[in-house]
């Protein structure tokens, strides 16, 4: 029996107008302005991926504030990559496990950061055919749980630099916040990566911020800015096939290896459909 999906901030959640307005209100998020600038993100967050992962423990009220700490972080690392990054069926457990851990660290922003992240993810979830996210409409995205997760992110406010959990969520936001003005905030995306690269520089969070590159500069400033010796990631594949379709070139092959590196089907079925659009002859359809 899977666990049902949190969808409610709990009795001490911040009013709307209780710090940062997220996308869904007219100002931009803080979390924008904070990582803009002279990059003081740089290096803030990265204590929330180190140490190994263990069980989830209630921090004690005193005198152990180091170790409690650890164990938050170890938390988060748990939930954050082994759920909801590798388990794509397992987002619901992830949303559930991360907003449990956030309300038992109450007070850590990054725990915060992790249940609004995952709360945005499985609000955009769908069932059938893998459609890419430009795609999806946002009318079928789940609005009562994008405003959870947006107050999830409210809630996760760092008293200085965001860290990457957050970072990822608001990410989440600006996408999510398509729903209600119909279109994507690139250069918001942007500064965002910018700030996400200077906390945790993941392969991942390289080739994103490569895509986006590639949406605010052209496909051909997206496509050097893929990272090298990322040829066994397969995200690095779909990103590039992308790239080169925007820019008018042969596509093929890349798609053809990111299907093969792909291990979940409905997403392997859309790439080699794209690969088969991409070598048949000009003017012709693709079988």
């Amino acid at each position: 029996m899977r666990p049902p999906v949190h969808r409610t901030v709990g009795a001490h959640a911040p009013d709307a107008a209780d710090g940062a307005r997220l996308p869904g209100g007219r100002d931009r998020p803080r979390l924008c302005r904070t990582a803009g600038g002279d990059g003081a993100a740089a290096g803030a967050g990265q204590a929330a991926h180190q140490g190994r992962p263990g069980p989830f423990r209630r921090a004690r009220p005193a005198g152990d504030a180091r170790a409690a700490a650890r164990r938050a972080r170890s938390g988060l690392r748990l939930c954050g990559h082994r759920l909801a990054r590798r388990y794509r069926l397992a987002r619901r457990e992830a949303q559930y496990l991360a907003v449990t851990l956030a309300g038992l660290l109450d007070r850590e922003a990054e725990a915060w950061g992790l249940a609004a992240l995952t709360t945005l993810a499985l609000a955009r979830r769908r069932e059938g055919d893998f459609v890419p996210l430009d795609e999806q409409d946002p009318a079928g995205w789940d609005a009562e749980l994008i405003a959870v997760g947006e107050a999830y992110l409210r809630r996760a406010r760092p008293r200085g630099a965001p860290g990457r959990f957050q970072l990822e969520a608001a990410i989440q936001a600006v996408h999510c916040d398509r729903r209600r003005t119909g279109v994507t905030d690139w250069p918001a995306l942007g500064t965002l990566y910018a700030a996400l690269l200077a906390v945790a520089p993941s392969l991942g969070a390289r080739v994103a911020a490569a895509v986006v590159r590639g949406r605010l500069d052209g496909p051909l400033s997206g496509l050097e800015a893929l990272p090298d010796g990322a040829e066994t990631f397969q995200p690095y594949w779909a990103a590039r096939a992308q790239l080169l379709t925007w820019a008018g070139e042969d596509a093929a092959e890349a798609f053809h290896r990111a299907a093969d590196l792909t291990e979940d089907p409905a997403v392997a079925n859309y790439l080699r459909s794209r690969a088969r659009w991409a070598d048949a002859p000009l003017g012709g359809v693709a079988s």
